[in-house]
């Protein structure tokens, strides 16, 4: 009874019939349970019995908030400790208002109705417990009790088959040694068929093995390449504080988480595709199996649809365990892009800083060569104060100097005598050219 007024009331609810509820046809269907809520308090409420996060809420977690919250569905209320409907609703118990979450007693309820309700919780559960046990050995009697009906069947048609077999064998010997001969000859083609096939599928698996090798050997020495590419970025670029260079064991542990995140990505991947391709086959066997057994009994639909929701569950937790892989592999990615990026701001203000350093040296040169040019004026001047200073010999010493004044001031009386003397010469010497002039005039007209 439980199960089914919360399947009919989770039906109703499923509009689209894909055996979910979305947050639309939860908002419109809070009606089929007795409530009415705000729509903040409704989508409040999905997002507690989505404990999955998957924005959809399957039958048991339906059922379960149904009997956790007692919601009034079909005039009774419901509790999570039964399976069937345990009490009817009372006055105070309204049709548009939910009941606490927490099936407690309220505060004003005296001591003596709360262990009332207490006890009453307490054979319900024991009850409950009862009846889940006395489910679950009815659903494997009836596993049981289908498997050997199926079995019996098939033992009935085939003794059936026998019986016709034996009966039409005198008549029918003939057309049977064709039909053997039929079906040896299409069990060799099958055969021929089922080698070539063989054959051509190793060949195909041998390619893919080699392939496949190629493709890790080559990933493997990518890897080491990327590996060997960031650690010589790391070990030459600066950090942003410290200016120095990453240290090896952060790097280490760096590549290390990378590395295990591909690893989980890898192994997710791989189990989830070992899973869909279970989930295919057991599908698979499934519909051979309806095939082949159709005639001989019927599948309980209850039984299928808590298996597919078993296989729904499992796929649903493998898909967020891909989910967390992938977004640790985007956090690391995210991570190693901002260190991508750090390292590039750092190579642009090493180059710029090297050309700084360029300049720096050319600026250093020509001081260089302006300070050895300087120096060489120094040491002239230092050569030239030295050879003044020699000639300068004088300086300093007052007896020298007065004699050599005293000697300064003959020699140039000397040298005004000496001018007079040579302008009474050059005077004398042109009287002398005069006069030998006129001598020579004189002695000319004379004789001649």
């Amino acid at each position: 009874l439980y199960f089914n007024k919360a399947w009919d009331a989770f039906d109703a609810i499923d509009t689209g019939d894909d055996r979910r509820i979305d947050v639309t046809e939860f908002l419109m269907g809070l009606e089929h349970v007795g409530l009415s809520l705000p729509e903040p308090d409704a989508r409040a409420a999905f997002a507690a019995i989505d404990t999955n996060g998957g924005g959809q809420i399957l039958f048991d977690e339906f059922a379960a908030w149904c009997a956790r919250s007692g919601c009034p569905v079909d005039g009774e209320v419901m509790t999570e400790s039964t399976d069937t409907a345990s009490r009817p609703v009372d006055g105070d118990v309204r049709s548009n208002s939910p009941l606490p979450a927490d099936p407690a007693p309220c505060e004003q309820q005296t001591a003596h109705t709360a262990q009332q309700l207490k006890a009453e919780r307490k054979r319900q559960r024991a009850h409950r417990r009862e009846l889940v046990q006395q489910y679950e050995a009815a659903l494997k009697k009836k596993e049981e009790l289908a498997l050997r009906s199926g079995a019996a069947q098939q033992g009935v048609a085939e003794i059936f088959a026998k019986k016709l077999n034996t009966e039409r064998a005198e008549g029918d010997r003939n057309v049977y040694e064709q039909r053997y001969i039929t079906q040896l000859v299409a069990l060799e083609a099958l055969e021929k068929e089922f080698s070539e096939k063989k054959d051509t599928l190793e060949k195909q698996l041998k390619m893919a093995q080699e392939d496949v090798q190629r493709k890790q050997a080559k990933s493997e020495a990518l890897r080491k390449e990327y590996t060997q590419l960031v650690k010589s970025v790391s070990s030459k670029a600066p950090g942003a504080q410290t200016r120095r260079p990453m240290p090896a064991s952060a790097l280490k542990e760096l590549l290390d988480q990378e590395l295990q995140a591909d690893n989980l990505l890898s192994a997710a991947r791989t189990k989830h595709i070992r899973t869909a391709n279970a989930l295919k086959k057991r599908e698979e066997d499934i519909r051979n199996k309806e095939e082949v057994g159709s005639g001989l009994f019927l599948l309980d639909f209850e039984q299928l649809r808590l298996e597919n929701q078993g296989h729904n569950e499992k796929i649903e937790e493998k898909n967020e365990e891909l989910s967390q892989v992938s977004r640790v592999r985007a956090s690391t990615l995210q991570v190693l892009s901002h260190v991508r990026e750090r390292v590039a701001f750092y190579s642009r203000e090493n180059d710029r800083a090297k050309a700084r350093v360029r300049e720096l040296e050319g600026a250093v040169a020509r001081r260089r060569d302006e300070l050895i040019k300087t120096k060489k004026v120094r040491d002239k001047l230092l050569q030239q104060r030295q050879t003044a200073k020699a000639d300068a010999g004088l300086v300093g010493k007052e007896l020298l100097l007065r004699d050599f004044e005293k000697q300064y001031d003959e020699a140039t009386v000397l040298r005004d005598e000496l001018e007079a003397l040579k302008a009474t010469h050059k005077d004398l010497s042109s009287q002398l050219s005069a006069t030998s002039k006129s001598q020579s005039a004189t002695l000319s007209r004379t004789f001649g």
